[in-house]
């Protein structure tokens, strides 16, 4: 019931029967209704249709004193036991002090919206301290993979200078410039694809910022850049053609999906470019590297982590 109320699509996803459980939370709620009608009957020794008119203010305030969350997937049956206990206090207090009915009704929602601001408060700050922690953790895991990625294009680089000589003069005549740079520690000439599957995709940017910080340092003069596939495999494709065709010394890709990547790598083999690719796997071509995360390992040891 807690995964329903927090969110239904995942509760679904996860296999949970998510109509049944609030068919059931229905069924509760219209047996507790019948009880609370029936004991007003039996306090008022008569029956109306109008009693509890308003009560409805009160269940409200009630629950999210008692904790509840408004946006769902959180509370505790003793919390609002507790809320029930405080709402009862208060509006005892104010017949006490002669207060008018209808200011009462203002009070509870006073009371309701100090709760629900308090609630905002404090999930905001949470957010907060988990963005930073994510965001720590998506940035070294960019800074990783893109020094592994520029290891691997340098290591192809060199092995780009031992070609046969039966190549074609324009690579051969590349090939031989980029090992008078490189044994001179300048890269100028140097460049270097990203194809990125999104960026608006925080993981994709913060390896973007990996790829470009690394191979400042690793290859100074080299030149990075980067292509934003907005989740298309032909957009993904056209930029590949068109970083072929500025004549890129090597390209780095994580693929829009596996089945399309096979394109990309036999354009880029028919063009001699090495490829390293990022974390999404291919059903096939040839390429230097692939490097990925162990996400299922990693979050299997996380809730390791977080039951302990």
């Amino acid at each position: 019931m807690y995964a329903c109320g927090s969110n239904a699509d995942s509760a679904m996803l996860s296999g949970i029967n998510v109509k049944k459980t609030v068919c059931f939370a229905y069924i509760i709620s219209g047996m507790m209704c019948g009880l609370a009608a029936w004991i007003m009957t039996s306090r008022m020794m008569a029956c109306d249709p109008t009693y509890g008119n308003g009560a409805e203010m009160d269940a409200i305030a009630a629950a999210v004193i008692g904790g509840t969350s408004m946006s769902g997937g959180r509370g505790t049956l003793w919390g609002t036991v507790v809320g029930v206990f405080l709402v009862g206090f208060l509006r005892n207090a104010l017949n006490l002090l002669g207060v008018n009915p209808y200011w009462q009704g203002s009070a509870l929602g006073a009371v309701i919206i100090v709760a629900v601001l308090a609630e905002r408060i404090s999930n905001m700050k949470n957010k907060k301290i988990k963005k930073r922690r994510e965001s720590m953790k998506k940035k070294v895991l960019g800074v990783v993979l893109s020094l592994v990625m520029t290891a691997g294009l340098a290591a192809c680089g060199s092995t780009q200078q031992a070609a046969p000589a039966t190549s074609q003069a324009a690579d051969s005549g590349s090939a031989t410039a980029a090992a008078s740079v490189a044994d001179k520690g300048d890269y100028t000439g140097v460049h270097i694809a990203y194809l990125t599957p999104s960026l608006d995709v925080p993981f994709w940017t913060y390896v973007k910022h990996g790829v470009e910080d690394e191979v400042k340092k690793a290859m100074p003069g080299a030149e990075v850049t980067v292509y934003d596939s907005k989740d298309n495999a032909n957009t993904q494709l056209s930029n590949a053609q068109d970083a072929l065709t500025k004549g890129v010394t090597g390209i780095v890709i994580s693929p829009t999906d596996s089945a399309s990547c096979i394109q990309v790598l036999d354009a880029a083999e028919e063009a001699n470019v090495p490829v390293v690719i990022c974390d999404i796997g291919t059903d096939g071509g040839t390429y230097l590297s692939f490097i990925s995360t162990d996400n299922e390992g990693g979050a299997k040891e996380l809730g390791k982590i977080c039951c302990q």
